[in-house]
């Protein structure tokens, strides 16, 4: 059969390897991304609907090159030529809405292009089969690097200079299949019948390959006399009182699941109303240098202060001395400029809170994002960078590969403070703007910046609080998934968690928004729970400061307290209660 008579079914075929081309190579320049955390499944649905634009753009484009060339060019070399230049084409057609071209992916994407056309060319006449099958066998080899690249990307999230791990894995995967499959061709050359099976040889391996990752850990039971391991989780500008565990309006139920298996402290209050004095009390269990922003130094000059080491062992020291694995994830970017919070911790992950980024169903197709976002600004949009969904994924993707030995995981996630952009399904208010986001960027949504005095409209106030409202729900998800993960993996009965928030959130109870410029109960009054081995479900209704947290934890761990620390211990109170 000649292009002549079905030009129609090789711009099918040719359509199918440019689609998954283009897909493969738009999931490469994904993880490659320094914010990349991974692939949530709320993300999948970008591959398929990237296969089927992809597709639609190559069958288009080389059904018009082959028409062109029908009768002229014989079928081989007509195949090739247009299986490149369709896909110089659509690569052209999205270079035009990147911030920079040419660059070093031009030369890599075309070079590719040009090798995959010669393939098509010397195929027929070196291997003696028929082009449709040297398109197949493509096809075959672009899904085997999808699936080895799904695999190198969940196994090297935490892996140093991960871009370029990721991509060797997929090109040497790439490579030999492409080998493999030749060699295959070469030697059943004699056997017409043997050659046939080469397609269904070469999907079961690619069966094969979809087996559980490698360094993923097993579920199992620990052993009875082993250690417990400590997950820490903070909930960023969480006040108490917006719980309906606390009398608020906001039904948190994994949390309480939380609450109700171990011991809540139901006035627990703050060292201070923003982060870094009330973290440095939280972690170093000593006094912070300072209590408001809005003293006799600025915001910045009191970060300065505590840039300062103040000495003594962390907990996450302690634990790594007696042969923990330790990682610390964090969604307040600020806190990595505080040594204290990191000293300790193996492995150190970071989500950005105030970035606008990509949203919509093609978020991890970077190149037709754009493009589309250009053509068609309704079906994509930038929004706040959504931190709690890259911290879930890489707490998952930490614990599946460490999980076999005692751990310290410590979680920090920013919602709910702003900026507040719940999803759909925990809003119950429609306001003025997607969201709220109080820093640069928000201009182009119309909402009010933090520029001198902060000021939002009293009739959008509740849907302001509503927003807010939302984000806590949104924690609560996550919080649920988290020790879903740890029964998945038999870690949740060896396992003390420990859940609190730095400060509150002032939502003009005494006229102003934010937290920082004042000591009123909204900002101090936060939330605290242990649970785990050892722990008495109890209601505790003592008053307890932040400063108490981490001797508390460590002794819970049966580990000693730093002499350096001022905190008291009550872990014989929630042992043993009264």
């Amino acid at each position: 059969m000649t292009v002549k008579d079905t030009p129609e079914k090789y711009a099918l075929g040719i359509g199918a390897v440019l689609s998954l081309f283009f897909v493969l190579l738009e999931s490469l320049k994904t993880v490659r991304d320094s914010q990349w955390a991974g692939f949530p499944g709320s993300d999948g649905q970008a591959v398929p609907v990237g296969i089927l634009v992809y597709a639609a753009m190559g069958c288009v484009a080389s059904g018009i090159l082959l028409r062109l060339v029908r009768g002229r060019v014989k079928e081989t070399p007509a195949l090739a030529c247009a299986l490149s230049l369709s896909g110089a084409i659509i690569w052209a057609g999205l270079s035009c809405f990147r911030e920079e071209t040419p660059t070093l992916d031009d030369v890599l994407v075309l070079g590719t292009l040009a090798a995959m056309g010669a393939a098509t060319a010397l195929g027929p006449r070196l291997l003696r089969v028929s082009s449709p099958h040297v398109l197949g066998y493509a096809l075959v080899v672009l899904l085997l690097g999808f699936d080895a690249l799904r695999r190198a990307a969940a196994e090297a999230l935490f892996v140093a200079d991960r871009g370029n791990v990721i991509a060797l894995e997929m090109g040497k995967t790439i490579f030999a299949a492409a080998l493999a499959f030749t060699l295959l061709l070469a030697l059943t050359r004699p056997w017409p019948t043997l050659r046939a099976l080469c397609l269904p040889i070469a999907f079961s391996s690619l069966l094969l390959l979809g087996r559980t990752m490698p360094g993923t850990v097993d579920p199992q039971q620990p052993p009875a006399d082993a250690p417990p391991n400590l997950v820490f989780i903070v909930s960023d500008t969480l006040r108490a009182d917006y719980l309906q565990r606390y009398g608020g309006p906001v039904p948190t139920p994994h949390l309480d699941a939380l609450a109700e298996s171990g011991a809540d402290f139901d006035r627990a209050y703050a060292l201070a109303p923003w982060t870094f004095p009330s973290m440095w009390g939280l972690i170093a269990s000593q006094y912070p240098k300072g209590l408001s922003a809005d003293g006799d130094d600025t915001w910045l000059e009191q970060i300065w202060r505590y840039v300062e080491d103040p000495g003594g062992v962390t907990l996450a020291e302690q634990l790594k001395a007696e042969g923990y694995r330790t990682a610390a994830m964090s969604a307040n970017a600020l806190l990595w400029g505080m040594p204290l919070a990191t000293r300790g911790f193996d492995t150190l992950a970071t989500a950005h809170p105030i970035l606008l980024t990509r949203e919509g169903p093609l978020r991890t197709l970077p190149f037709l994002h754009d493009a589309l976002a250009a053509l068609f600004p309704a079906w994509v949009y930038p929004r706040p960078h959504d931190t709690t969904l890259d911290l879930a994924q890489y707490a998952d993707a930490w614990l599946n590969q460490n999980a076999d030995a005692p751990f310290f995981l410590y979680v920090h996630y920013i919602d709910p403070h702003a900026p507040y952009d719940p999803p759909e399904r925990y809003r119950n208010l429609q306001g003025p703007w997607p969201f709220f986001h109080p820093y640069t960027g928000g201009e182009r949504w119309g909402i009010p910046q933090l520029v001198g005095d902060f000021a939002v409209a009293e009739t959008d106030r509740d849907y302001v609080r509503d927003l807010y409202q939302g984000e806590i729900r949104y924690v609560d998800e996550f919080i649920g998934r988290l020790t879903t993960s740890l029964d998945r993996l038999g870690l949740r009965e060896n396992t003390i968690i420990a859940f609190t928030s730095d400060h509150g959130e002032e939502l003009w109870d005494h006229g102003d928004w934010g937290h920082g410029q004042s000591l009123h109960e909204e900002l101090l009054h936060v939330p605290l729970i242990f649970a785990g081995p050892g722990i008495a479900p109890q209601r505790r209704h003592e008053r307890v400061s932040a400063i108490d947290f981490t001797p508390t934890l460590a002794e819970l761990m049966g580990l000693t307290p730093d002499a350096a620390w001022r905190g008291t211990s009550h872990a014989g109170a929630l042992r043993n209660p009264e």
